[in-house]
């Protein structure tokens, strides 16, 4: 008993301040889009394109909306090595790019054309990806499969106009990024 009494009453060393690493949630710029077997995903981003800065190419921001100011350089699909063939058919990712309005710009940006050019260096590689243009231009659609085991590297530029609110003039440009893979894995 007298032991007991003793430790309650001796002294505590006083708690050192332990600094805790916490993990930040901020992406990667490049993304990982997995995709389950026999299953699809269905992702959203936003896209903020910007006019030539002094005559060069700005940077165009595509973001997803959990993380407004991570720009996403490339998107990686991942789709299951384990696929049967009839899985490998209905396996998709789609994502949903809708063009923002940058705020220091007067004028509308809507995607042109097919929304998208391929870099020429690729332009006989056999894609697995669909695009359509909905919403009077403000909205990509990409279908993105894996039929075949092969992995490809895509490289692409955003294709958009931009109608200055004054002049009325209509311009079309064209983003430097990203670039997607899609493989299994």
């Amino acid at each position: 008993m007298a032991v007991e009494k003793k430790a309650s009453t001796a002294k505590k060393a006083p708690k050192k301040s332990v600094a805790k690493k916490v993990k930040s949630k901020i992406p990667d710029p490049s993304l990982l889009i997995e995709i389950p077997k026999g299953g699809q995903v269905i992702r959203t981003f936003q896209l903020t394109p910007s006019l030539p800065i002094h005559g060069k190419a700005a940077n165009w921001l595509l973001v997803d909306p959990d993380y407004p100011t991570t720009d996403i350089d490339r998107m990686h699909f991942s789709f299951s090595t384990s696929s049967t063939p009839l899985e490998r058919e209905f396996e998709r990712a789609i994502v949903k790019i809708e063009i923002q309005q940058n705020p220091n710009e007067s004028g509308v940006w809507r995607f042109a054309s097919d929304g998208v050019v391929v870099n020429p260096v690729f332009s006989q590689v056999n894609h697995d990806v669909v695009i359509e243009i909905t919403d009077a231009g403000f909205t990509l659609l990409a279908q993105v499969q894996s039929i075949d085991s092969v992995p490809e590297n895509i490289r692409f530029g955003y294709l958009a106009s931009f109608t200055a609110t004054e002049s009325g003039i209509v311009t079309v440009y064209e983003s430097s990024d990203p670039d997607i893979k899609v493989g299994r894995p």
